[in-house]
Formats: structure tokens, sequence, C-alpha cells
């Protein structure tokens, strides 16, 4: 079993720093802590989760947001922070989301030999994201140039009236509004990506997926990535965490 994740303070907010530390520690130790006792020291997913499972990360998952969401507020009741997480075992990832930081999957090629497509598991709980939403019913998919509609997609978001207002953040709010959990089955040479918006905000889809693509280890991605973010304004924190699945 493996817990991966990432948060990014709210900026306009006070103590981002601080709200987002506090977050993940609290959700991360909720979350490992509650399976442990769910499971009773048995071998946690020793095999490919099944749905009696899925409905006990679900539960597990609320709660370990909701305490890091009672633990931010405690601390530091005018602070709000992103958490986007990803937990792994028995071949399958569980991302669970807060507000606007991302996770990608990097699906492994077999034909190609490399990583061939980038999905975007996340959604970002944001105003300019219900927009961008709107605007995809109107696209024509046929047509469409993908290298042309990354780079669109990041601009339309960066650049919208309402950039970076979000509607649902640990903390702030008094309550969550609402938790993404999207449970999807990882292959050998598959990579999962978790990032805050400084670096989405900087480098659009397709740059990450060729980014990936030419980096072996995950240590050098996530250099790179955080490099190309920082080439282009880097007007942001940036924070990158890679799980090559082997």
């Amino acid at each position: 079993i493996l817990l991966i994740g990432v948060a990014d303070g709210v900026g306009g907010l006070a103590f981002g720093d601080v709200a987002s530390k506090i977050a993940l520690t609290t959700f991360s130790t909720n979350l490992i802590q509650g399976l442990m006792m769910h499971y009773r020291g048995a071998k946690i997913f020793d095999r490919p989760p099944d749905a009696e499972d899925d409905l006990v990360v679900y539960r597990i998952a609320k709660e370990s947001i909701d305490k890091a969401n009672e633990a931010v507020r405690g601390v530091v009741r005018k602070a709000g922070t992103t958490l986007t997480a990803a937990l792994v075992a028995g071949g399958a990832a569980y991302v669970i989301n807060v507000g606007d930081s991302r996770a990608y999957l990097v699906s492994y090629d077999e034909v190609r030999q490399n990583q061939g497509k980038i999905y975007q598991i996340t959604r970002d709980h944001s105003v300019p994201w219900r927009d961008f939403e709107n605007e995809l019913k109107k696209i024509n998919w046929s047509e469409i140039d993908m290298k042309k509609f990354f780079e669109w997609k990041r601009s339309y978001l960066e650049n919208h009236p309402s950039s970076h207002v979000i509607w649902n953040v640990v903390g702030y709010y008094g309550v969550v509004g609402y938790i993404d959990i999207h449970k999807l089955f990882l292959y050998e040479g598959d990579r999962l990506i978790l990032a805050t918006d400084g670096l989405t905000d900087m480098v659009n889809d397709y740059e990450i997926l060729e980014i990936v693509k030419d980096e072996k280890d995950c240590e050098g991605a996530v250099e790179a990535l955080v490099k190309k973010a920082n080439e282009k304004g880097g007007k942001d924190n940036i924070t990158v965490a890679i799980l090559d699945v082997i």
C-alpha cells in the first residue's frame, strides 16, 4: 500500500503553507490508521480491491478529509488548501481530490513501447472549470488538434476573469462541499502524476506528456517539469509527485 499527495494553500488567504501541511498530515495519518483498524492487521489489498473495498476506502477517505478540515480550522480558521492524493494498492489507485490541484494518468503504449496518452483524472473545483466544461460541449472532437486543444485549455483556465477562484477547499468554507474519489486500475509502465496549479498554469497537458515520455525515472521527470514551469514564468509554488508503476 502506498499513499502520495500534494496540497496547495489558497492564494489570497493567510497561512496557506500552514494549512497545506496540517491538511496533508492529518488526512494521511487518519486514512492509513482507518484502513489499518478496519482490516485489523491483515494484508491490505493483497489482491485487486473489490466493490466492498471501494466502500471502505470511500468512507474512510471522506472521514479523513473531514478531520483534515477540522484540524485546519482549529489552527488557522481563515486559511484553506487544496488536497489531491492517490492511495495505491492491489494494482489499483483511489484518487481523492478537493480543490484545483490535479492528478493525471500517463498510460503506457505497448505498441510504441512508451507512455502514449495523458488523462486528467480529477476536475478543478473552480469557477473557470465550470465554464470550461460548458465550452467543451461546443467542440467538434472529430476535427480537434489535441496539441492545440491542450494549450487552449491551459490558456482558457489561466486567463479566465475568475482565474483561481475555487469553490471547494479544505478549511476556509467551514465544511468541505464535495470530495472527488476516482478508482482506476494501473498497469506496468503507467505513471501517476499529482501536481499543484503552479505546474498546470504554466505547462499544458501535451507538454507534460512529452516531458514525462522523455524522462526515464520519476526524479528526472519531476525536475524537468518544474524547470519547464519556471522557464514559462513560474508564477506560483510548484509541487509535483510522480509514481512509476512497475
